[in-house]
């Protein structure tokens, strides 16, 4: 089977489910891999390679990984700035996942497997997902239409243990945090972030 990163102009979102799923075990399972560094990130992320292969195990049945990256022709934008005209050339690539197992667990690869992936990509997105303090747009509050929040990474690298602060406030301020997240399930049933 073949996991297309993007099916005609929208991306395929268990493209992305297979990336973050295949993700933690990669240093493990790979002779060759490649290194990076994000930004706004502090350690080196491993990621799979083109070609290279990652075996798993899905109750009893083998499932063989592999990233397949095609080159596709440069293309070349026309841009202008003021008297200034120039081409820039955008090199691209096309990616997709093939995902190999025996013929007789095709029924169970699509209804257990792939969700199974998608659930663990749930779970490890939702560890690396960047806390983001939400406000209201100055168009909504200019009363214009258009996307009501907007929101700023929260990455500051102070903690409630670093604060000078008042111990018992800072338990208070702690409790109503706790509280809150509690409450994820009503915000979402509500509509706010």
């Amino acid at each position: 089977m073949v996991i297309d990163e993007y099916e005609t102009l929208t991306y395929n979102k268990l493209f992305q489910s297979v990336e973050l799923y295949l993700h933690p075990d990669i240093a493990q399972h790979l002779k060759r891999f490649k290194t990076v560094m994000r930004p706004k990130e502090h350690n080196v992320s491993i990621v799979i390679d083109r070609n290279e292969e990652i075996l798993h195990k899905f109750k009893g049945v083998d499932f063989k990984w592999r990233l397949i990256i095609q080159a596709i022709p440069p293309t070349y934008i026309r841009r202008s700035g003021g008297s200034n005209e120039h081409h820039t050339m955008v090199k691209s690539s096309v990616r997709c996942f093939e995902v190999r197992f025996h013929k007789n667990h095709r029924d169970m690869a699509l209804s257990e497997y792939f969700p199974f992936v998608m659930e663990k990509a749930k779970e490890v997105q939702e560890e690396q997902k960047t806390p983001k303090l939400f406000t209201l747009t100055n168009d909504r509050v200019l009363k214009r239409f258009g996307d009501m929040w907007q929101s700023v990474a929260l990455d500051h690298p102070a903690t409630f243990e670093s604060l000078a602060m008042d111990s018992e406030l800072r338990n208070m301020i702690l409790d109503d945090l706790d509280l809150f997240l509690e409450r994820k399930e009503f915000y979402k049933r509500v509509g706010k972030p």
